[in-house]
């Protein structure tokens, strides 16, 4: 029997509840239950030098009135702005900004509970594909970028069942509000969206499609009124927007490009490369073996979509009504391959999982007699793939004694012994050579360390990730002789473990004017950070 006929012929009924019925009440409390058993767990657990450090030091500037992308270059303004407003509520620590992640998130799982409830019937199946879905988050600043998919894909379920004005209108406004959360999520939500519109035209069930068309790009319109407000409004806005958005053009594109042969395809595993790395075999064996379901797991996105888009291709219109899931969820997936293979990774794939599980799920209860095959490998992918996303294993894989308390401000964290001892090194650094009314250099992906030694980035780029221009390099430069940085702790450090993404390959300008113009000061610092002195430093300030 076709595929299409499987798809066709499934069990899944029209869900026409109202939002304030019994399943709405059981999403609600499904998502905020087991989203905070979550963050109970691992809330006061590591701490993140790079991308923590990069939220938590741009909330900071931005209750202190700053602008995101403006005043320092950073990620849409949305996220800032959302836990800036919080930490009022929460407060300003460590702490107050994660509980402003876990609000988003929970949230976020509300709307993706929503849309799963057209094929969960029962509040155990509802906890339990809650519980793999956290299973797939990834702490901290992700849980914008990992529980964002959950909104689109909401939205295109209920365009999928039904293609009113109302509903074309709403998901125009999100594709348009998108914008605040990143360039990016916008452009994946207008193409699904889009697209998802052609194909009920093209099944005859989009009345009035001009009409339709038309309110969806005012909704377009009207979701992006916060951001033209935004460009109207602050000062320099506009042109700091422009010249972050060419920038990540710039750095997608070469992304894009150095990525095209870092595909973790589980045959270009090499298991010899892994032992040379200093592991013993049956660590080596196990690492092996994580990132080779880890590269299935790629494997897994590739096949599901492509069946899938072709299965609701060959399809009859009434799938639209009988598997609204699985038609929001492709539409929503397809367009998120781009991040997928933009950059590789594990992670990458982890923000991306909702639209891939939820479809998943839709298809096994769509054809059953490949039910459990589907289930088992949503299990399977979860278990030997994605579990080592979570942090929420940190405590219970580590042993007693392994982690120490350690306080930021009224805060308590729990590291692994030693780091503390490393944040307490960096902090007596800077306050016995530094003084109160100078800045320093950090880089190249330490900004969490501005928010520990309450220092302001002396430059516009506080996260040097090895994707800038000459041209960008050069204000950096110029940002450092103007704003008379005497200080400076760099580490020659790569990314990705590519060579060519170390961080005296990539910044070429900035490393050669830090060697002309600073000494190499003794440090007790850990191995690889350089602690630097501006020479001749007396002369140069008066």
């Amino acid at each position: 029997m076709k595929i299409s006929s499987y798809l066709n012929s499934g069990r899944l009924k029209l869900s026409r509840q109202n939002i304030f019925h019994s399943n709405a009440i059981r999403a609600f409390l499904a998502a905020f239950g087991v989203t905070w058993i979550y963050y109970l767990l691992q809330s006061n657990v590591h701490l993140g030098y790079a991308d923590e450090g990069l939220l938590w030091y741009g909330v900071i500037h931005t209750r202190m009135g700053q602008m995101p992308i403006r005043d320092f270059n950073s990620y849409d303004p949305l996220r800032y702005l959302w836990c800036a407003g919080w930490s009022f509520i929460f407060g300003d620590g460590i702490i107050g900004l994660r509980r402003s992640e876990w609000l988003f998130q929970a949230i976020c799982f509300i709307f993706g509970l929503l849309a799963l409830q057209r094929v969960l019937r029962t509040t155990r199946q509802l906890v339990f594909f809650s519980v793999l879905l956290l299973f797939w988050q990834v702490w901290g600043l992700r849980y914008f970028d990992s529980c964002y998919p959950m909104l689109a894909v909401f939205f295109a379920v209920r365009l999928s069942e039904k293609q009113s004005f109302q509903r074309c209108f709403q998901a125009g406004v999100f594709a348009g509000f998108s914008v605040l959360m990143g360039l990016n999520h916008a452009l994946y939500a207008l193409t699904a969206f889009f697209f998802l519109m052609v194909y009920c035209f093209s099944r005859g069930v989009l009345e009035k499609p001009f009409n339709k068309f038309l309110i969806f790009f005012a909704g377009i319109f009207v979701g992006c009124l916060p951001t033209f407000g935004m460009m109207l409004f602050i000062p320099n806005y506009w042109e700091s927007y422009v010249g972050r958005f060419f920038q990540g053009v710039h750095q997608v594109g070469t992304l894009s490009m150095d990525n095209r042969n870092l595909i973790p395809w589980p045959w270009l595993l090499r298991s010899e490369k892994i032992l040379k790395q200093g592991l013993t075999p049956c660590i080596g064996a196990l690492r092996d073996w994580n990132l080779a379901a880890q590269g299935f797991s790629f494997v897994t996105v590739l096949v599901f979509y492509g069946f899938a888009f072709i299965g609701i291709l060959r399809a009859k219109k009434d799938i639209l009504y009988k598997n609204p899931l699985l038609v929001g969820s492709v539409f929503v997936g397809l367009p998120y391959l781009n991040h997928i293979f933009c950059r590789s990774d594990i992670l990458h794939l982890g923000e991306t999982a909702f639209p891939l599980i939820s479809g998943l799920l839709a298809f096994s209860w769509s054809i059953y007699w490949i039910q459990k095959i589907m289930v088992g490998w949503i299990l399977f992918l979860t278990l030997f793939g994605a579990l080592p996303l979570g942090n929420l294993f940190f405590k219970i894989t580590c042993p007693v004694g392994a982690t120490a308390p350690y306080l930021i401000g009224k805060d308590k964290i729990w590291l692994i012994c030693g780091q503390g001892r490393v944040l307490d090194q960096f902090k007596a650094l800077v306050k016995e050579n530094v003084p109160e009314n100078e800045t320093i250099f950090f880089a190249p992906a330490m900004p969490m360390l501005y928010c520990l030694t309450n220092k302001t980035s002396p430059t516009y780029q506080i996260y040097f990730w090895g994707l800038d221009t000459p041209q960008m390099q050069q204000r950096t430069v110029r940002e450092l002789r103007d704003n008379k940085v005497n200080w400076a702790v760099v580490a020659d450090v790569d990314f990705d473990n590519r060579e060519d993404l170390r961080f005296s390959n990539r910044y070429a300008v900035v490393c050669n004017y830090l060697k002309e113009n600073f000494d190499v000061l003794p440090a007790n610092l850990p191995a690889g950070y350089v602690f630097l002195r501006r020479k001749n430093m007396v002369e140069s300030s008066q």
